[in-house]
């Protein structure tokens, strides 16, 4: 659970004629003026990849796949092939450190001036002219996890020495087996446990081998696709998680960015990495914010506003991410940094922000 820190900030006694000063804080010399310093948030977003790695192991035997098995169904090459199961998107705030203001009292009425704010722990506005606010949010701490993935040794049933027991007729001495003699062998073995197994569910060896026929069943089973996999090779999956965190900037809107790239035979790597097909994240907007008149950067960050505090009304966009020209995953969701700035009136007014993405949530008197 989130806990929310409240600093109270109050100034002498309550004057309705107090005048106050908001501006950008790089404006200011706090040593010189004293006030009070707040942010408003920006959005950033956790978004978590799982990850599917399933790595093709050749088989022994497997030259000998076609002439001695009369299939075309095996691994011919060792690799590994990296997907995407799955991805899920979270939202969070954070102070913006483009978005800092200070809020003093003019000359005239330092004295007898006084405000009340209400902050979060890390200095964002959360209200203003009031006592307290009901925190309803019900956030856990959110932590940056990549699980390991767990790696299995993949080995191949080992059947047969590498000498037969039987004497070479001229030397008198065991006799070496070739790789394709070994071959031949297994694919015997393979005939002789399919012949069991036929044997066994036609009941040709008239016994009744009641309720422990199935493990004799799987047993078999097991033990053919043993042999088989000396010629078709075998696969290992392993599956973990990936986790990005970004933080949108407005130049993102209405372009694409990657975020992550998936690479064969490596698996999930940086954007930055040569090679790999890039996953990619979009924004698209209805532009709502544009029926705002927005406050040109240079006012933001140069002017001095009277009794005025700033907040943000947030952009509602449609984010999506997209990997080899397919869409992985959509939502809509609000993105603080991508809406306007706007001025609300301090006096006499008691205000309610929203802490995670800087717009109003009421105001009253």
């Amino acid at each position: 659970m989130k806990k929310l820190l409240f600093i109270i900030l109050t100034f002498s006694t309550l004057c309705a004629n107090a005048q106050y000063l908001t501006t950008h804080a790089k404006n200011i010399d706090c040593k010189e003026v004293a006030g009070v310093y707040y942010y408003l948030p920006r959005t950033t977003m956790k978004i978590q990849f799982t990850i599917q790695e399933t790595m093709q192991h050749i088989g022994p035997f497997a030259e000998y796949a076609q002439t001695l098995l009369g299939t075309k169904d095996y691994i011919s090459e060792e690799k590994k092939v990296v997907e995407i199961k799955n991805v899920s998107v979270e939202t969070m705030s954070e102070t913006d450190p483009n978005a800092v203001f200070f809020v003093y009292n003019d000359e005239k009425s330092r004295e007898q001036g006084s405000f009340k704010f209400i902050f979060e722990g890390n200095g964002v506005i959360s209200g203003f002219g009031i006592d307290n606010v009901i925190d309803n949010n019900n956030n856990e701490n959110i932590f940056m996890y990549d699980s390991a993935p767990d790696i299995e040794e993949v080995k191949f049933i080992d059947f047969i020495a590498d000498e037969e027991e039987d004497e070479d007729e001229f030397e008198g001495a065991p006799k070496k087996l070739t790789k394709e003699d070994k071959a031949r062998m297994a694919v015997e073995k393979i005939t002789k446990i399919r012949t069991a197994y036929f044997e066994l569910i036609s009941g040709f060896q008239e016994v009744n081998y009641g309720s422990s026929i199935v493990d004799m069943q799987n047993r078999l089973k097991e033990l053919e696709y043993e042999y088989l996999s000396l010629f078709k090779g075998k696969k290992s999956v392993i599956t973990y998680q990936k986790t990005v965190f970004i933080t949108p900037e407005k130049t993102m809107l209405g372009n694409e960015t990657v975020i992550a790239k998936i690479i064969d035979n490596e698996g999930f790597a940086s954007p930055n990495v040569k090679g790999g097909e890039g996953v990619k994240l979009s924004f698209q907007t209805d532009n709502l914010s544009k029926h705002v008149k927005e406050i040109s950067r240079d006012d933001i960050e140069n002017g001095v506003f009277s009794n005025k505090l700033f907040y943000r009304i947030p952009e509602q966009v449609k984010m999506k991410l997209t990997f080899k020209n397919k869409t992985i995953f959509e939502t809509n969701m609000v993105i603080s940094q991508f809406g306007n700035f706007v001025l609300i009136p301090m006096n006499n007014y008691k205000l309610v922000f929203d802490s995670e993405n800087g717009s109003i949530k009421s105001i009253s008197k």
